[in-house]
């Protein structure tokens, strides 16, 4: 069995760096991917601005599906240099108290966009970009995922997307709004 010498200590900081590395890689890739997309057909990005001042994105704990595709296309829609900003997973201890859960999270949300929560618990939760498809009632707002409403705030809600991008968000929504996927589905090995 190794002992933990500092070498080892060394070593795992190390390993942790280059997965670091990789998995912030791999998301900017995805977010030009998607980008790129949008730029191709034409598709300009709404309060652009507004997207160019978060400093962080925040979801709750293990995020579903819609959450991942909601932030993908977010990082999108930012600015270049901002598409590997830091994601925060909420772990609520109350109805009015969140935790926030990663390094340098913080609780301090307003200059956050905060994906897929709000709706139901908002005590606290003053961001600068606020989108969740859940109601304080427990109805579904205006579109059954919170990637729909990424959608809206980014580029539109009656902008003709392109293909690719409109059949990810099309599943993802209809999957949100009326559950059910089959057992082998994407969603649902995202959940385990």
């Amino acid at each position: 069995m190794p002992q933990n010498t500092s070498a080892n200590a060394v070593q795992n900081t190390s390993a942790n760096a280059n997965a670091n590395a990789v998995y912030s890689n791999i998301i900017l890739r995805c977010a030009n991917f998607v980008s790129d997309l949008l730029a191709e057909s034409n598709i300009r990005v709404r309060n652009a601005a507004t997207l160019a001042s978060i400093d962080k994105i925040v979801t709750h704990k293990n995020p579903h599906l819609d959450e991942f595709i909601a932030v993908l296309l977010l990082r999108a829609c930012l600015p270049l240099h901002m598409r590997t900003l830091p994601l925060y997973e909420i772990v609520f201890t109350s109805r009015d108290r969140a935790v926030v859960q990663g390094e340098g999270g913080g609780g301090d949300f307003a200059d956050a966009a905060v994906i897929g929560i709000g709706g139901t618990f908002t005590q606290g939760l003053n961001a600068k970009i606020l989108l969740d498809e859940h109601t304080k009632d427990g109805d579904t707002a205006s579109e059954n995922s919170v990637a729909a409403l990424v959608r809206n705030y980014c580029v539109g809600k009656t902008t003709l997307l392109p293909r690719p991008l409109f059949t990810v968000l099309r599943e993802v929504d209809y999957i949100d709004g009326f559950g059910g996927a089959y057992g082998q589905h994407l969603s649902n090995y995202v959940k385990s």
